[in-house]
């Protein structure tokens, strides 16, 4: 710990009196300034030494209280009054040293009656501010060695333990430096500073963070003689500041980690999306081969059934293939059924909006469902209309197929009724048995459809009014169900009339096709079949000329185009497979044969591919779901050449 000692280059330098005496007050050392003071307090020559204080009893007794544990005294003495000098008062602080001797600081204060009166005014103005605020004020000389210290009452400190240093003096290496780089930058280059924090080593060892500020001073002359400025004792807010720093770290490092956590998972469910993006497009691709596939054989059996059952067989015969062909057609409706249910699992179920007339599919439900009824000795009424709405005409019938299907499978079924009301927005299209159980579990049997066989009172499980009702709900179709007194189920399903301009646009564009059949109903015509499928192709031709039409058979554009050409023949219609073989689709194949033979050529599209089936839409082009019979194959021939249809899904 430095000691102020005549040994200390600042000793002399210093503005206030200093001298070292012991506890009896003869006089150790003392400095320039408190040699002056000392001789005009003991009235001393110039130039005589000062040895001894004890002869000024005020003074002395001051000296003996601080040598003994008396704390640091103060002692006001009257100086004599020295010409020109006024008369001035001797402020003595007495300051133990810790080894018996005392260190006085000695400041000279002139009387209230000599001052002037803006002295006066000034320092009681001084001094009502300094008590005003918390800060301490000190003073440097040009060498930056602290000379002067007040506390916040304006009261002068001196202590051998500050007076002489400097600022780096009390700098605590084991702490961060703060602004102690900014402040040693401003003294040196003689600039004012302001609040700047730098922590500061105490006489305890403890260390507090100190606020200062500061201005560089200068005499009369214009000479720099030092700094003078204000500190304050700022730890308590600076370590709220370093402890909320420290918790703004922290948190700052929780969502720094958060942030590259949910990044992560981000990108894991991009990639998630993504992988299942294009696992449904795989799925997609599975479902219409697998449609395509299941299809074609059974196309083959129900036209070799159609083609057997035109054979002479007997009663019992004719009972078998009906049965048979009963079986064969649930059998497509099951597949139908099962790809429905993938489709709308994974979202890949297209929907295709146009304006259509109702008996655009009731009439086709009549002609599925009539013989079915015939022969199972069912009572069928369907009702019929003209009226036009606005939904997916494809997924329309479907949705009805599956309500006709499901009352036609219950064992005490006898009659079912398809009826139609008509309102200011809806066509309300409602079917009603009078054999089905009360069915109140669609959801629970489409949950299930899913995931394990089911096993209800109904024949189907329910299922097929379970994929009825969801394919109702993704058109943002009004659906009800209810339930007859007497038993038996009344499901209806809404559909919202089309526009008055819808209407008549579509009319127009009927009555402006201007296509016209080449040859009337019941005479011989020569039909394209284009199936890359042999045994379907086989199949085809052979029911085709069972039902009075000459065929001919190619598997591909190019060998249609090749015996036609060659046999000089006219096609009367062409009935091509959506999926050649060669890569190209059945649709390019009627488009270039309508090139060669005439805009007005008759075609009709036969595919097992249900996507081919969902995005049938107004064209000029009919497309036929496999399998179909060969009664249901004559009806869509003969009405493309007797009615010049538009294109319709026909099943």
């Amino acid at each position: 710990m430095l000691t102020l000692s005549p040994d200390t280059p600042s000793w002399d330098l210093l503005p206030c009196g200093l001298a070292i005496v012991d506890a009896a007050g003869q006089v150790k050392a003392v400095n320039a300034s408190g040699g002056t003071v000392l001789r005009r307090l003991l009235s001393l020559g110039p130039g005589e030494p000062v040895t001894d204080l004890s002869a000024c009893l005020p003074l002395r007794d001051a000296i003996r209280s601080a040598a003994y544990g008396g704390g640091a005294p103060e002692a006001v003495l009257d100086l004599p009054v020295a010409p020109p000098r006024p008369p001035a008062k001797l402020k003595v602080v007495c300051i133990p040293e810790g080894d018996g001797t005392v260190l006085l600081s000695m400041t000279e204060q002139p009387t209230a009656a000599s001052a002037g009166p803006a002295n006066a005014f000034f320092e009681r103005r001084f001094r009502v501010l300094a008590g005003l605020t918390n800060d301490w004020f000190w003073s440097t000389d040009t060498e930056g060695r602290f000379i002067e210290t007040f506390d916040e009452a304006g009261r002068l400190l001196v202590s051998s333990e500050v007076v002489g240093r400097k600022r780096s003096d009390f700098l605590d290496p084991s702490e961060d430096p703060g602004d102690f780089a900014a402040i040693a930058s401003a003294e040196a280059t003689r600039r004012p500073f302001r609040n700047l924090v730098y922590p500061q080593r105490q006489m305890d060892g403890t260390t507090r963070w100190i606020s200062v500020s500061g201005t560089p001073q200068y005499d009369t002359g214009g000479q720099f003689i030092g700094f003078a400025g204000t500190a304050a004792d700022v730890t308590r807010r600076h370590r709220a500041e370093m402890e909320l720093r420290r918790v703004n770290t922290a948190l700052e490092e929780r969502v720094r980690a958060r942030t590259q956590a949910l990044e992560a998972a981000l990108e894991r469910y991009r990639s998630a999306e993504a992988e299942a993006a294009q696992a449904n497009r795989d799925k997609s691709l599975f479902l219409s081969a697998v449609s395509h596939d299941l299809r074609q054989p059974l196309q083959a059996a129900i036209t070799n059934l159609g083609l057997l059952g035109c054979t002479s067989v007997g009663e019992d015969g004719r009972e078998a293939f009906a049965r048979l062909g009963e079986s064969l057609g649930d059998l497509a409706d099951r597949v139908e059924q099962l790809l429905d249910v993938a489709r709308i699992d994974n979202g890949t179920l297209e929907v295709q909006r146009e304006c259509f007339p109702v008996r655009q599919i009731t009439r086709r439900l009549a002609e599925r469902f009539g013989p079915l009824a015939e022969l199972r000795s069912i009572e069928l009424a369907i009702a019929d209309t003209d009226q036009a709405v606005q939904s997916d005409p494809y997924h329309c019938e479907r949705i009805l197929h599956y309500l006709l299907d499901h009352a036609f499978r219950a064992p005490r079924t006898r009659s079912v009724r398809v009826g139609i009301d008509i309102d200011d927005t809806l066509a309300t299209v409602w079917v009603e048995d009078d054999g089905t159980e009360p069915f109140d579990r669609a959801a629970a049997i489409w949950a299930a459809s899913r995931f394990r066989d089911l096993v209800d009172d109904a024949p189907d499980g329910g299922l097929a009014l379970a994929i009825a009702e969801r394919l109702a709900r993704m058109l943002g179709h009004v659906w009800r169900v209810g339930h007859r007194p007497g038993g038996g189920t009344l499901v209806a399903i809404g559909l919202p009339l089309a526009a008055e301009e819808s209407i008549s646009a579509r009319s127009t564009g009927l009555a402006d096709d201007g296509r016209h059949p080449p040859m009337a109903i019941g005479l011989q015509g020569q039909i394209v079949v284009i199936e890359d499928d042999l045994r379907v192709l086989d199949s085809l031709c052979a029911v085709l000329g069972e039902l009075g039409f000459q065929t001919l058979a190619a598997t591909s554009l190019d060998d249609a185009l090749g015996q036609l050409v060659r046999d000089e023949v006219w096609p009367l219609l062409v009935l091509a497979d959506q999926k050649l073989g060669t890569g190209r689709t059945g649709t390019e194949a009627i488009a270039v044969l309508r090139r060669v033979f005439g805009s007005d050529l008759p075609a009709m599209i036969l595919t097992g591919d249900s996507a081919a089936l969902a995005q049938a839409t107004t064209g000029s082009v009919p497309v036929l779901a496999k399998p179909i019979g060969a009664e249901d194959l004559r009806n869509a021939i003969e009405a493309v050449l007797a009615e010049g249809m538009d294109v319709s899904t026909l099943a």
